[in-house]
């Protein structure tokens, strides 16, 4: 996910790609914060003078990569879907059905094709006559 953190901790995707690995992104997953477990949840001026030094860090640590972070305000869905670069809209006038004609099995491989290329396919059936 990439949004804006403000936190105590170091964000361990980060640490991950900096050593080369590729972190997958899951739509359906589901984070839990638990709010105030490192500092509290008052708002002490102490509290608030580490996080502002703890946000310094992070933005300082890892600046040159947040350059190519989606703003804070974008959904980490768009986000996502943002960075996997050329989008397919593929229209069909019918449910895919590869185990009863080959035009289906045909449009399936190519969209595994596409995919495989790096685009992002999105199948939709149309409404036409509806």
């Amino acid at each position: 996910m990439h949004c804006h953190i403000a936190t105590a901790h170091p964000h361990p995707h980060n640490r991950l790609t900096a050593k080369g690995y590729r972190v997958l992104y899951q739509p359906l997953a589901v984070v839990y914060h638990q709010e105030g477990t490192t500092f509290g949840t008052d708002a002490t001026e102490r509290k608030q003078k580490l996080m502002a030094r703890n946000r310094e860090v992070f933005i300082k640590r890892w600046e040159s990569s947040l350059q190519h972070h989606c703003p804070s305000y974008m959904q980490s869905d768009t986000a996502v879907l943002r960075k996997m670069g050329v989008r397919v809209l593929w229209v069909d006038d019918k449910i895919l059905e590869p185990d009863r004609d080959s035009g289906s099995i045909r449009t399936y491989n190519i969209m595994r094709i596409l995919q495989a290329e790096g685009y992002k396919v999105t199948y939709q059936v149309g409404l036409w006559g509806v």
